[in-house]
């Protein structure tokens, strides 16, 4: 046997891999500690094509346009600051009710955004988690429908039951990481 698969069979051997050192052998010849079943050869490798390299902007001002995706898809989400004008938030059916102010409310709009489309934006942006999208990346999902939202925000807002016209304004809501901290550890109870 030569050097090269003296070699080769130690570290096969020293990384579990008993069956594919015996491969490794010349006929007739067996690795230490190995039965005396005959060697089988290595299977074909499938090769697969390469993947098209995406097609690339004929123009500077193409290539400026064209947004860059994170090179890892948790980082997707992490963009923004991370806070949040409410102190909970649980759903009813599709719609989210939302805790501010130690009180519980259905939102009707943000900043005067309506609630219906922000919500309709997160299930465009992340079809099987926008309820995470509207809980935890509300800041995100506000400044990817071109509105940044401030430091504090403007809420119009009904108490769960009431009628349709009976809405209630509630002017500087802070926007805060303590209550997108409270609905992430909410989240994993």
């Amino acid at each position: 046997m030569n050097r090269t698969a003296v070699i080769s069979t130690v570290v096969l051997l020293l990384c579990g891999g008993a069956m594919l050192a015996a491969w490794l052998l010349p006929p007739g010849e067996s690795s230490p500690g190995a039965q005396d079943s005959p060697p089988r050869p290595p299977q074909p490798v499938a090769h697969r094509p390469a993947a098209p390299a995406p097609p690339r902007p004929a123009t500077a001002a193409a290539a400026a346009a064209v947004p860059q995706a994170p090179d890892r898809p948790q980082d997707l989400w992490r963009d923004h600051p991370t806070a949040s004008p409410f102190e909970a938030v649980r759903w009813h059916a599709e719609a989210p009710q939302v805790l501010v102010g130690g009180r519980w409310y259905d939102l009707v709009s943000l900043d005067g955004i309506p609630a219906a489309q922000i919500l309709s934006f997160c299930r465009a942006l992340d079809e099987r988690d926008w309820r995470k999208r509207f809980e935890q990346d509300l800041y995100e999902v506000l400044c990817r429908m071109e509105h940044e939202p401030g430091q504090r925000v403007k809420l119009v807002v009904r108490e769960p039951g009431a009628a349709a016209g009976a809405t209630r304004t509630l002017e500087n809501v802070p926007m805060t990481a303590e209550n997108r901290r409270a609905i992430w550890w909410a989240r994993r109870k």
